[in-house]
């Protein structure tokens, strides 16, 4: 996917309808932290949502966590979500999210089907999606700064 790391909002929304199948990411199955089955369809709601995929053993990834929390409640119109991918360990990602001190919800996709569907080139990798689920925003980079997240979010905003 491409990074949104231009203003031109227009050009990066048509990229990124082009790239993903969004009917297909909102139905890939995920798990959640009690192993119930769901769906990223399932989770969307009257706000735009921030997805950021992340694993336990990726160190950027573990680096942004506590900026995205900050971005949570510093964004009361904004959800947030957090996507496991790939971790075999659930009892290792339930600490990581305890020792980042994360708040928002967080999923499990355990095969990487929602990795692979959202055509994520590495991680961490954070979409923004309208309500509806038209993803608007992606980046694959960590966030070096919570300025730098919120501009993200601020140019993407739908």
């Amino acid at each position: 996917l491409l990074d949104d790391d231009t203003n031109d909002k227009g050009a990066d929304r048509l990229a990124l309808a082009d790239q993903v199948d969004t009917d297909e990411l909102l139905g890939v199955g995920l798990l959640t932290v009690d192993g119930q089955a769901t769906e990223l369809s399932d989770l969307l709601a009257d706000k735009p949502l921030v997805v950021n995929l992340w694993a336990q053993n990726c160190v950027p990834c573990v680096d942004e966590m506590p900026l995205l929390e900050q971005a949570r409640a510093a964004n009361p119109d904004l959800d947030f979500l957090g996507v496991d991918t790939q971790d075999p360990n659930l009892d290792r990602a339930k600490r990581l999210v305890t020792q980042t001190g994360i708040t928002y919800p967080w999923v499990r996709d355990p095969d990487g089907n929602f990795f692979f569907a959202a055509r994520a080139a590495g991680l961490p990798t954070t979409f923004l999606i309208t309500p509806d689920g038209e993803i608007v925003a992606s980046r694959t980079k960590a966030f070096s700064s919570l300025s730098e997240l919120q501009g993200w979010i601020d140019r993407s905003r739908p």
